[in-house]
């Protein structure tokens, strides 16, 4: 399930209402921090509340977890700590893009 971001913002695809609203409240919050949507996709919803997305131009990746209907969480996949967690939350999409360990 490959999603182009660039094309949800110009309303190209009809997907269900809670996915399609948490992914423009995804475009408007990458837009904001000024991330250039080119070549990112909504590339797993490995659950309804996680979101995980991929640019393959670039190699980059963030996820998003949906706390509440308006409440986004950005994290990243980094170095596994001592109880063997490796996948943690952030301020920011751009930190989490940055953060991001993609294999």
């Amino acid at each position: 399930m490959r999603i182009l971001l660039s094309e949800i913002k110009q309303n190209q695809i009809k997907k269900d209402e809670f996915r399609l609203n948490v992914l423009h409240s995804v475009i408007k919050i990458m837009l904001d921090e000024g991330i250039d949507l080119k070549g990112w996709k909504l590339d797993e919803q490995p659950t309804d509340n996680i979101f995980c997305f991929y640019n393959s131009d670039s190699n980059k990746s963030f996820d998003i977890l949906v706390a509440e209907k308006d409440r986004f969480i950005p994290y990243y996949v980094g170095e596994s700590d001592e109880q063997d967690i490796n996948s943690f939350p952030v301020s920011t999409i751009k930190e989490a893009i940055e953060k991001y360990i993609v294999e």
